[in-house]
Parts: C-alpha cells; sequence; structure tokens
C-alpha cells in the first residue's frame, strides 16, 4: 500500500488543517509526525484513539496555541432525556443504544436533529410534563 505523506499546503487555518488529517490513516499521519518530529503515541494500541492523539500533536505542532472553534450547546441540552427518548420511540426514529445514559442521549439528538425535530417544541413538552 503506498502512503499519501503530502499535507495540503493551501491550509491557512486550523480548521482547514484539521479536516485535511481527518482524511488519512494511521500510517500516513504517523509519517507526518516523524517529519514534523512530533510524538507518533507508539504506546497507544487502540487505532482510532491513536489517530486523534497523533492529529491533535501535529495541530499543536503547525498551529500551536490555537483552538478549534467549538460548537454551542443547543436546547436539547435543557431537554430532560426521558423526554427526549420518549419522543424519539414515538416517532420510531433509529438511534444507536449504549449502556452509558450520555453516549444514548447524544444518538438519540442526532436521530431528532436528523428528523428535524424543534427543541424549543420539546422544551415546552418538558414544560408542560411536569
Amino acid at each position: 500500500t503506498t502512503v499519501d505523506t503530502t499535507v495540503d499546503t493551501t491550509v491557512d487555518t486550523l480548521q482547514d488543517y484539521a479536516n485535511s488529517l481527518k482524511k488519512k490513516t494511521v500510517d500516513e499521519l504517523v509519517k507526518l509526525c516523524n517529519d514534523a518530529g512530533v510524538d507518533t503515541c507508539d504506546s497507544i494500541s487502540f487505532e482510532p484513539i491513536r489517530k486523534m492523539h497523533l492529529v491533535m500533536n501535529l495541530k499543536a505542532k503547525m498551529f500551536p496555541g490555537e483552538k478549534l472553534e467549538t460548537r454551542k450547546p443547543t436546547a436539547f441540552r435543557k431537554i430532560p432525556f426521558d423526554t427526549l427518548k420518549t419522543t424519539a420511540d414515538d416517532m420510531k426514529l433509529e438511534y444507536r443504544k449504549s449502556d452509558n445514559e450520555a453516549i444514548t442521549r447524544m444518538w438519540v439528538t442526532k436521530a431528532l436533529v436528523d428528523a428535524g425535530v424543534n427543541p424549543e417544541d420539546l422544551v415546552k413538552k418538558a414544560g408542560d410534563d411536569q
């Protein structure tokens, strides 16, 4: 297999750089880390976590001190999990389930967003239920 170790040289922002790195494989990222002189995280055996650390190391090296913009919390955050889950189940939406309630909440919220549910309507519903 060939390893693409090129980095898009037209990237001017951290966001563009991060997007270009997401498309790379672990082997490609390791090569870039070696070339940039940053830690290749050899001690991490779980590939998705290693990839995350490789990307973080490269971003820190190429854009020191900069951070990606974070998303503002949506109105779904104010809604009790039971209301979200009941709404998704009533609408017969499919979502992934996890033993971790916070992870299941994330998947339920994604299903509701994809279905075009307005969180403000659910805030009213949650208030009416009390």
